[in-house]
């Protein structure tokens, strides 16, 4: 049978995958279009996707993601997934399982394949999962906030959830006329002595996922406020906003460590700001005059 590989370009890593269906038939046109990547070079991580009735795991998982998939350790540092994302229509789909090697390059995807409109799991969590956690191990983060380019450089916007992350994002672009990279998930990697924040697929509400970057220059915590005030934080304030806010490896307690150490990089080399604004073009504008960004 013929075997299909489709390559994606996420953050600067390469996923290679490898299946008997063509990629329009697990859904990675549709979700993953503006990330394929052309030619075969070698890739970061590379999937195997199979078809089948995947065998459970023994014993209990050594952690789980609110019912969304649990890990599984291996003797050997490996790891495995079992993935129970719903179906495109919000049905429940049988588990789907995703074995990985040590170094999170090579992994096997098996899962059970559901007739009439379909979508592989790989679409819905599972590359996500792997793109992510490999990017620890090349000192990287994914973190929630909506990245926008303003200029030549970029900023992520974060916050708790209601900060008004979305409606800021809204105001940049149409104040200083920023460029919207993502609204949902951003990922942060060094490269040459500066940080870069990419555009993931892994859009929010608005649906923006851009397969670009640019290099970061700051990171902004956002507070609903009766006045616009933007306010330095110190590495050690700033530390527990940057982690809660980040996807970390919680299953795995070496990677957490490489990820904590990660953030601390971060933290040296890119400001971050309180931002307490109202949801108008002044809070944008006194952000950018202040970092210089137009």
């Amino acid at each position: 049978m013929q075997t299909h590989r489709t390559d994606l370009s996420i953050a600067g890593l390469r996923l290679a995958l490898e299946t008997e269906a063509p990629p329009a038939e697990l859904g990675v046109d549709e979700r993953y279009g503006a990330f394929l990547a052309a030619g075969d070079g070698e890739p970061d991580i590379r999937v195997a996707c199979r078809f089948g009735e995947p065998a459970a795991p023994e014993g209990k998982p050594d952690y789980t993601a609110e019912d969304i998939w649990s890990m599984y350790a291996g003797a050997d540092g490996s790891w495995t997934a079992v993935i129970t994302y719903p179906s495109p229509d919000g049905a429940p789909r049988p588990p789907a399982l995703l074995s990985i090697d040590a170094e999170w390059s090579n992994a096997v995807l098996t899962e059970k394949r559901a007739p009439g409109p379909w979508r592989s799991v790989i679409t819905a969590g599972a590359a996500e999962l792997l793109i992510r956690t490999r990017l620890v191990l090349h000192d990287g983060l994914v973190m929630h906030g909506a990245a926008l380019q303003v200029g030549e450089a970029a900023v992520i916007l974060t916050g708790h959830s209601g900060a008004g992350k979305s409606t800021q994002a809204m105001i940049w672009q149409e104040a200083v006329g920023a460029r919207p990279l993502c609204d949902d998930r951003a990922a942060i990697r060094p490269d040459a002595g500066r940080w870069l924040v990419y555009g993931t697929p892994w859009a929010g509400t608005a649906g923006i996922a851009v397969n670009a970057c640019a290099p970061l220059a700051a990171i902004i915590v956002l507070e609903q406020h009766t006045e616009n005030e933007m306010t330095p934080l110190s590495a050690a304030e700033a530390l527990p906003m940057l982690l809660a806010r980040s996807f970390l490896p919680y299953w795995d307690a070496a990677l957490v460590g490489t990820a904590m150490g990660s953030a601390l990089s971060i933290l040296q080399g890119v400001p971050v700001y309180r931002l307490r604004c109202r949801p108008e073009a002044a809070a944008a504008d006194m952000a950018c005059a202040r970092l210089g960004l137009r």
